[in-house]
């Protein structure tokens, strides 16, 4: 999973060195502490969010 981020920030010109912050989102209370009732697509068990600043 976090090679779809890698590739992102690649793509942007950074890289997983950059990131400063990652925010998860589960939809099973069960899987983490934090429980949302839906991601982008309903398949998705798992959302992560990465910050990246380039100095």
């Amino acid at each position: 999973m976090l090679s779809i981020i890698e590739t992102a920030l690649r793509d942007a010109g950074s890289s997983l060195v950059a990131v400063v912050r990652t925010v998860t989102y589960v939809t099973d209370i069960k899987d983490a502490e934090l429980e949302v009732s839906a991601l982008l697509d309903p398949k998705m068990k798992v959302e992560i969010e990465a910050y990246a600043i380039e100095k």
